[in-house]
């Protein structure tokens, strides 16, 4: 269904974020990803970043491969280390980027390839819906 259709259209984002060792490296490369993929590749936009994550938690866990609950975890010590705020379940302000993408595991330059060998526009959940 509509994760199918999400890891169909952002494939070889899925093959980086499944070769991260850890979930919470997953977790902060996905939302670097959205970040990098919010702001395009040659923004110079300042001021708060925000991301959202448009399929549910529950899909986004299965994303990520592993439980709602260690994705709430790892959500949860990103918060409290200062590094993202949660706005909703879906929606992330980011408040360190550096630390971020240290979290990672992977390098800046990784990162921003898989992010910009993805479509131009982040679907929305009728696009992902529409593809499923």
């Amino acid at each position: 269904g509509l994760l199918l259709a999400f890891a169909m259209y952002f494939p070889r984002e899925r093959i980086m974020l499944l070769a991260c060792q850890s979930t919470a490296e997953r977790l902060a490369s996905y939302l670097v990803l959205r970040m990098l993929q919010a702001r395009g590749p040659h923004s110079m936009a300042t001021g708060p970043i925000v991301v959202h994550s448009p399929i549910s938690r529950r899909d986004f866990a299965g994303y990520l491969s592993t439980t709602v609950e260690t994705v709430s975890r790892n959500v949860q010590f990103l918060a409290r280390s200062g590094i993202i705020r949660i706005i909703d379940s879906g929606t992330f302000e980011i408040l360190d980027t550096d630390k971020l993408i240290q979290c990672s595991g992977q390098s800046e330059e990784e990162l921003q390839s898989a992010a910009n060998t993805g479509p131009e526009n982040e679907p929305t959940r009728h696009d992902l819906r529409m593809l499923a």
